[in-house]
């Protein structure tokens, strides 16, 4: 019978001619015929294990301990050993009864024993002699120290769950209340585990992934309210380091969920939250900038409008009494929350240097372009002023978002458990890609956003014998995303007279105080993705002796479907407001240093996308897993894991393959992810009280979907999607705002990406040292060290760039302020400007050498306050490094400083936040007073929780690219002195400057503290009406978003006897927004009211 259910994995690892899975296979069916099994803690379920021993502490054999679920009624027994040990394995998340009975002691309870999921509670009854006592009872026994594993994991209980503030009822941003994680720089709440990426991180609910494999995001990506209802959660574990073989596909962290259920009572809970700007704070960086009579510009602070309506139920009961139980949530999201358009450098009172008028110099310059005088030149500049101020301001947003989760869990019989459950997400929101209060585009650019979820869980937990368990889950899902262009504006208008009825993408200066607009190069996005998952697990467990073993299955089949030409339209990049005038009004008349007079094109450099629109490619993962909890003594445990994972990816298909670039015929197929973990855990003196882990392991991530789309559409073929890079010299370089409808002309050569034939998925050895302290009967303290090695980390480098060819460039550096960190009058560096192949421009190679470590001390503290709440903390000490990590979707051109000296990149990493505090409390009235003195003193709560830390790193950028000098007349152009990119070397990489590295400059510190504050009425004896009132960012501190990065401006040269400037910008470093993400706002309230039953 259990050979059977092996039999669909053993099938699969001859067919994918793995020989080490079918060795496996072979090996778990002969061990399957172990006549003692049982099930320990898995993704879904928790478990219940301890010691039973009698007043003088001495072990207790034959004591029988039955668990009883009060919400179905189900019951789980087991028997104490020899040593008077205990396991009961397989069950459900839940507050569970535990009776002890044995002859000639009294019975032993404990009403109230909490079970968690992916962990193992353990207790220690102590029974006394019957006759002194008829029974021992204990309310309650949360659960302790971990005693038997060595993972970094915090679980988070519904208790947390339902009393903690909840900033938008995301569910899965309070796994930032745990150590070792961290958020990204944009505060959209993507996660960083030990300092690595972002999107190598794994994401499951009820056992089986939710993710969306194309963007490596949770489902439906951070935009939406959230993919599933808060009030379908039961509770929620993030696991941080060295988790056991049963959690793969991640080389960062896991967050494994599981949902509610119904039980023999009817119960759930309503629930309402309206939360209004208009109760809280200004946001100094949401802005206006409005035309005033005399012509000048001023900018006033502005709080717009931002309502958010949230309500619902998750309600639940029985079917049939024991044996069939539904439970059913519906949650409606519903906001009004119009965005700010503004510059880059927008704060009230101060001016925008956008707006700044041209001196006498450069107006002169423009009227000789504009072949006018400097009366009708300056009337044009001030025609372009009011176009552009027209295209800030408020932007009308709304979103509308309804989730349904239908739940079934039925009890065939004693051996059979079968769960069914679906949800169901619906996200409508115009204008509502960029989410955040205040952005630097334009009010047509924010793009309209709409999302589909529907996914489906079967699972069926087989006992084929008492002990003996099969965990078998099945997963359909569907995410389905689309993102489109909004109409553009009447300035916008003449833009768009092309094909596409759209204009390109504009950006003027738009990185230190200028903005973008225009259509995005990003959309349209009619499926991007339309994604559909398929998979299977199938975990077997059983014990042996001393030996607990798990054997386990999975297999992901995705399919991503897309209809996206990325930067379709084309884009345009100014430095300053008088070059585009210049091309707006007379096309093509700058010369090389783009500050005079000449026959070239006014912008910085131009791109465009063209080819096909419409793609379909699939991905397998297949992964393998066997684990053994080795119980060498009743308190010390040695844990043995192993997992083999691999990710097939598909090839191109023949019309996109390019004969001439050979690495685009295939993509990787790494067969060899071979992960071995082991770890110990020491109960030091056997009571619980004192434990000491250690454990070490290799954990592999996987390709994101987007990368290898970008590999198998950007082939340079006819067929591929062809990206082309213009500077303003090149011939055929289009005038603005020309858009290509088919080759360009003359020598403009297509990008080309490919994976480098050494390819390897990222992997990280994770290291840890954690010593656990009971203190006291409520208090813990856990000290842990961690150490965290990347390895094999993608990056992308340009391998067209002739290094031979490479000559010198030396800038002229103009800083009047003398506070930029480049102290000479010159600065000199190498200079590329030759290709290796000339028949195509960047050869974007995805390699994978990329390294990185992290290093950090952690302490938690948790106290339990019993009914009065509980207390958490922990503080981490951290220092994470890199060789510039990459966590970029599809693939960059070229992220490398100088392709002749990668040590260039190693830097602080981007994830480094040195020291983070967070803790979050539960406080409630411990009395119970009665009579109408009780409705007024009983039932009050409150709850905070609060965030400080250092901010992130970021680097000195220049903007500009390097000038291209060059002679010319009316009979010829000759260049003399081009760059291949945009960066100060021209390799078109990374724009920062080696002498001053990467990371050297801070993002201020954060500090956030949300609150809640509720009172609770007792309405029946099992109904309960609650009114809270929440506070998010409470002292309103101004938690930095967004700072100017632009500290050189290149340009200059119109002779090869000039030399190129380096002009140090004095509002580098500058704030330019804070409180704008998903994490972070300015002071917000919410009052809300639940009714529980």
């Amino acid at each position: 019978m259990a050979s059977r259910w092996f039999a669909l994995p053993c099938i699969s690892a001859i067919w994918l001619g793995a020989p080490r899975l079918y060795l496996g296979c072979v090996a778990v069916i002969f061990m399957l015929l172990a006549p003692r099994v049982a099930q320990p803690q898995s993704t879904t379920s928790g478990a219940l294990s301890g010691t039973v021993t009698d007043s003088q502490q001495r072990a207790i054999p034959g004591v029988r301990l039955v668990a009883t679920d009060p919400e179905t009624g189900q019951q789980r027994t087991a028997t104490t050993d020899a040593s008077g040990s205990f396991e009961i394995p397989g069950l459900s998340p839940a507050s569970y009864a535990v009776e002890a009975s044995a002859a000639n002691f009294a019975a032993w309870r404990a009403d109230s024993v909490e079970i968690e999921v992916g962990r193992i509670t353990t207790i220690f009854p102590r029974l006394a002699v019957a006759g002194r006592q008829d029974t021992v009872l204990v309310r309650s026994e949360v659960p302790g120290l971990d005693t038997t594993s060595a993972a970094i994991t915090t679980n988070l209980s519904n208790t947390a769950l339902e009393n903690l503030p909840s900033n938008g009822r995301r569910w899965s941003n309070f796994a930032l209340q745990t150590e070792g994680v961290t958020p990204d720089q944009n505060g959209y709440g993507l996660l960083s585990f030990r300092g690595i990426s972002v999107l190598l991180n794994n994401n499951t609910i009820d056992g089986v992934d939710n993710n969306q494999a194309f963007f490596s995001e949770e489902r439906g990506r951070t935009r939406i309210g959230y993919s599933t209802t808060q009030a379908a959660v039961q509770e929620f574990q993030v696991n941080t380091s060295n988790y056991a073989a049963e959690y793969g596909r991640a080389a960062g962290g896991v967050v494994n969920t599981v949902t509610r259920s119904g039980g023999n009572q009817f119960h759930g809970q309503a629930f309402f939250y309206d939360r209004d700007n208009a109760w809280g704070a200004t946001n100094p960086f949401t802005t206006l900038t409005q035309r005033l009579a005399d012509g000048s510009y001023a900018t006033t602070p502005f709080q717009p409008v931002d309502w958010r309506k949230q309500w619902g139920a998750g309600i639940g009961g029985p079917v049939k009494r024991d044996k069939v139980f539904w439970f059913f949530a519906y949650d409606q999201y519903k906001r009004n929350f119009p965005g700010v358009a503004r510059t880059a450098d927008a704060r009230s009172g101060t001016a925008l240097k956008l707006f700044n008028l041209p001196s006498a110099q450069q107006l002169d310059v423009l009227a000789a372009r504009l072949q006018t005088n400097s009366a009708a030149a300056l009337a044009d500049y001030n025609t372009v002023l009011a176009g552009l101020d027209s295209m800030l301001g408020p932007v009308p947003r709304t979103a509308d978002q309804y989730i349904l989760f239908p739940k079934i869990d039925w009890d065939l019989n004693d051996r059979n458990h079968l769960i069914f459950q679906y949800n169901h997400m619906r996200w409508n929101s115009p204008a509502g890609v960029q989410t955040q209060a205040s952005n630097n585009y334009g009010i047509a650019s924010f793009g309209n956003d709409f999302v589909s979820e529907d996914w489906g869980i079967v699972r069926w937990n087989y006992f084929l014998t008492a002990n003996l368990l099969n965990e078998a889950r099945y997963q359909l899902g569907r995410d389905f995303e689309s993102e489109f262009a909004q109409t553009p504006t009447p300035f916008e208008a003449p833009f768009a007279n092309n094909v596409q009825g759209f204009s390109p993408q504009i950006s003027i200066a738009s990185s230190s105080y200028g903005f973008t607009f225009g259509k995005p190069s990003f959309l349209n996005r009619a499926a991007y993705p339309d994604e559909l998952r398929s998979q299977f697990v199938d975990t077997v467990s059983w014990v042996h002796g001393k030996h607990s073993w798990k054997v386990g299955y999975d297999f992901s089949h995705v399919i991503d479907n897309t209809n996206n030409l990325y930067n379709g339209t084309g884009s345009y990049l100014y430095t300053n407001v008088l070059n585009f005038t210049s091309d707006l009004y007379a096309p093509s008349h700058c010369d090389a240093g783009d500050a005079g007079v000449g026959r070239l094109p006014c912008y910085e450099y131009a791109t465009q996308a063209l080819g096909p629109s419409i793609f379909r490619f699939t991905t397998n993962d297949y992964a393998a897993y066997l684990q053994d909890e080795w119980k060498l003594f009743h308190n010390l445990t040695f844990s043995l894991g192993l997992r083999e994972e691999y990710q097939q990816l598909p090839n191109p298909p023949q019309a996109l393959l390019n004969p001439a670039i050979p690495e685009t015929r295939v993509l990787p197929q790494i067969r060899r992810n071979i992960a071995p973990r082991v770890g110990i855990a020491w109960d030091v003196f056997g009571h619980g009280n004192t434990v000491l882990r250690a454990g070490y392991g290799l954990y592999y991530g996987r390709i994101v979907n987007s990368t290898a789309f970008a590999a198998l559409t950007e082939t340079g073929s006819a067929a591929s999607q062809r990206n082309y890079y213009f500077k303003p010299v090149d011939q055929g370089a289009p005038p603005f705002p020309h858009v290509f409808t088919a080759e360009p002309p003359f020598s403009n050569q297509p990008n080309v990406v490919y994976f480098d034939p050494r390819t390897r998925d990222p992997v990280v050895q994770e290291m840890e040292l954690s010593l656990g302290q009971q203190l006291g009967f409520r208090t813990e303290l856990t000290i842990s060290l961690l150490v965290s090695l990347g390895r094999k980390l993608p990056n992308f480098i340009d391998h067209n760039i002739d290094l031979s060819q490479a000559q010198t460039i030396t800038y002229t550096v103009d800083d009047s302020t003398g506070k930029g960190p480049l102290k000479g009058k010159t600065y000199t560096t190498a200079l590329y400007t030759s290709r290796i192949n000339p028949d195509y421009s960047q050869l974007t190679d995805i390699f994978t050498e990329t390294n990185s470590r992290y290093e950090a001390g952690m302490v938690k503290l948790t106290h339990s306050l019993g009914r009065a709440g509980e207390l958490h903390a922990t503080y981490t000490y951290s220092q994470a490094v890199d060789f510039n990590q990459n966590s970029t979707t599809f693939a960059d051109n070229n992220d490398i400083l100088d392709p002749s000296n990668f040590g260039l990149e190693y830097g602080i990493s981007n994830f480094d936040i040195r020291q983070r505090l967070t803790g979050h409390a539960i406080l409630k009235t411990p009395w119970r007073v009665h009579g109408w003195k009780g409705e007024i003193l009983n039932g009050y709560s409150l709850a905070p929780i609060v965030e400080l830390r250092t901010g992130l790193p970021y680097s000195l950028r220049t903007t500009g690219s390097v000038p291209s000098t060059k002679y010319v007349d009316t009979v010829d152009r000759v260049e003399t002195l081009s760059g291949l990119g945009a960066s100060i070397n021209g390799s078109g990489g990374d724009n920062r400057i080696a002498e001053i590295g990467r990371n050297t400059y801070r993002y201020p510190s954060v500090c956030n503290l949300d609150v809640r504050a509720a009172k609770s009425f007792k309405i029946t004896e099992r109904s309960d009406l609650e009114l809270m009132g929440e506070s998010f960012n409470l002292l309103n501190h101004q938690n930095v978003t967004s700072v100017n990065t632009s500290g050189y401006l290149i340009d200059g040269a119109v002779s090869p006897a000039s030399l190129p400037r380096l002009t140090y910008q004095p509002g580098f470093g500058t704030v330019t927004n804070s409180n704008s993400s998903n994490l972070y706002r300015e002071r917000q309230i919410q009052l809300a009211v639940r009714l529980t039953f």
